[in-house]
């Protein structure tokens, strides 16, 4: 059989070859060697009813939410409208546990352009991102004990194998599995994004690419848990961790944090960890999160800052006009999920 080239003229082989190296040297184990390690399904207890089936049972969203239905061309199936449910109930558990401590947090994201364009999700949209300022994202995350099953707080601290740089809040007896990182043994239920805003350092462009290289390690990390890599992953792997004896991706995590804490306020706030190829993309006028107004989002109230206009053109431009039909497609095309069936059930069989 015929090794085909990639990109850069390496053989498959070569490059199959060079991460076994590195998976060996940095996880301590080989390809062979990942079934036994990543897949641990034990003490796992099937629910005996849905998520969705317990959230319209509990009364607070109408059974109606699950109808079919076409918004702004977009078809929204019945598989959509049970991820929107799931998730728009874990942004109303969120709500609850913020409102019960006094936690000020903000819509972000393609969920706070949905708020304002669509009083709701974005029809082609399909998670929900949030932001809150650094004292209280601080105070946030020491409250795990409020997210029982089949809630989960999820980061850093409360996964030993979660080295995504964001908090989530998850369902565990759902799916939202994202391929390249499959078998990295952490919950993979359908969640809710926390991002963190931070006061904006004068080296920021400095500090936005050393953090963006920490992250691609740590992502890396994980995806040599994965046994059938594509191409452009071993590329980037090797990449990334090629040089590096020995990676500990709990301490990149802390590198990064000490990176971006503790710089005086000025006027202006970042969101850094969630850096894009632009990192000017994440810096926001501080005062645009002065003050909290409320805005429909799927018939509930939901905080967005005041300055939304501003943080959204300098995101998305001309954030009112809708994009070509041919755009308004769902973008996180390596993600599965599935409303009903618990990921262990899925990563199980």
């Amino acid at each position: 059989m015929e090794i085909q080239n990639s990109p850069n003229g390496i053989t498959e082989e070569l490059l199959d070859q060079e991460v076994e190296k590195i998976r060996k040297r940095i996880r301590g184990y080989t390809r062979d060697d990942l079934e036994s390690i990543n897949i641990d399904r034990n003490n796992f207890v099937k629910p005996v009813e849905t998520e969705c089936e317990r959230i319209l049972k509990e009364g607070r969203i109408s059974e109606s939410f699950l109808d079919v239905e076409t918004r702004n061309g977009f078809l929204v199936d019945a598989k959509r409208k049970k991820l929107w449910l799931i998730s728009l109930d874990l942004l109303l558990k969120f709500d609850d546990v913020c409102r019960k401590h006094g936690i000020r947090y903000f819509l972000a994201y393609g969920t706070l352009l949905g708020a304002v364009r669509h009083k709701g999700f974005i029809p082609w949209d399909d998670d929900i991102d949030t932001v809150m300022f650094k004292e209280d994202y601080d105070r946030f995350i020491k409250l795990s004990d409020e997210f029982q099953h089949p809630y989960f707080l999820q980061n850093v601290y409360t996964e030993p194998t979660f080295f995504i740089s964001d908090t989530r809040i998850r369902n565990t007896n759902t799916s939202w599995i994202d391929k390249p990182f499959m078998y990295q043994g952490y919950n993979h239920g359908i969640h809710l994004a926390v991002a963190v805003l931070d006061n904006l350092p004068e080296n920021a462009e400095e500090i936005s690419n050393e953090v963006h290289e920490l992250l691609m390690k740590n992502a890396m990390y994980m995806r040599l848990s994965n046994p059938d890599l594509t191409t452009r992953d071993k590329e980037r792997i090797i990449n990334h961790l090629g040089n590096v004896d020995k990676h500990d991706p709990y301490e990149n995590y802390q590198k990064m944090v000490d990176l971006v804490k503790g710089h005086p306020k000025s006027e202006y706030v970042w969101t850094c960890y969630n850096r894009t190829l632009n990192y000017r993309h994440d810096i926001y006028r501080a005062a645009d999160f002065d003050n909290v107004i409320y805005m429909d989002f799927e018939g509930f109230k939901m905080p967005v800052p005041s300055g939304y206009d501003h943080i959204l053109s300098n995101i998305y431009g001309n954030y009112m006009e809708f994009p070509p039909p041919e755009r308004r497609v769902v973008t996180h095309g390596t993600v599965i999920y599935d409303a009903d069936i618990p990921y262990k059930s899925i990563l199980g069989r």
